[in-house]
C-alpha cells in the first residue's frame, strides 16, 4: 500500500512538471503507483525488510526497474530512448538510498522513499538524462509514423 501512495504521490508530482515539456500521458500517475507498488511487493518477497546496505540496496533496484519499465512504456513514442530512461530509473533508486544511508537516513522505520539527500542525487540524475535525451535532433522525437508521412 506504501508502494502506491508513494508512487502515486511522485508521478502526480512529475507529471505536473513534465507535461510542460513532452506529452505525457495521464497514466503517468498511476503508470509510476503500480510500478512502485509491485516493485516494493517483489522486493520485499525476495528480500524481506532488512535495512541492511546489500539487500536495501537490490531492493531500489527492484523498486526503480519497476516504475522504469511502466514509465518507458508510457514515454514510447515520446522519447527518442525511452529504455534509457528505464535504466537510468532503475539505477537512479539505489543510487538514492545509497546517498541517504550514507547522509545519516535513519532506516529503522523502513521508509517507502529515500530522504531528502537520496531525492536530490535522484534528481540529479534522472534530470540530466531527460535533458540529454530532449536535446537530441527534433527529428529524433518525432514519431516514426509521423516521419514516415513526410517523405
Amino acid at each position: 500500500m506504501a508502494g502506491a501512495v508513494a508512487g502515486a504521490v511522485i508521478g502526480a508530482a512529475q507529471w505536473v512538471v513534465l507535461r510542460r515539456r513532452i506529452p505525457l500521458s495521464a497514466l503517468w500517475a498511476p503508470g509510476t503507483a503500480g510500478g512502485m507498488a509491485a516493485g516494493m511487493a517483489l522486493g520485499s518477497l525476495l528480500l524481506g525488510d532488512d535495512t541492511a546496505t546489500q539487500p536495501l540496496l537490490l531492493r531500489g533496484l527492484i523498486v526503480g526497474a519497476t516504475i522504469g519499465v511502466a514509465q518507458a512504456t508510457l514515454l514510447r513514442g515520446v522519447l527518442p530512448a525511452p529504455t534509457t530512461w528505464a535504466a537510468v530509473v532503475a539505477l537512479g533508486w539505489p543510487l538514492g538510498w545509497a546517498v541517504s544511508a550514507t547522509m545519516g537516513l535513519d532506516l529503522v522505520p523502513k521508509w517507502a522513499v529515500f530522504g531528502a539527500y537520496g531525492a536530490l542525487a535522484f534528481q540529479l540524475v534522472t534530470g540530466l538524462t531527460l535533458s540529454c535525451l530532449l536535446h537530441r535532433p527534433v527529428r529524433v522525437l518525432v514519431p516514426a509514423q509521423a516521419r514516415a508521412a513526410n517523405v
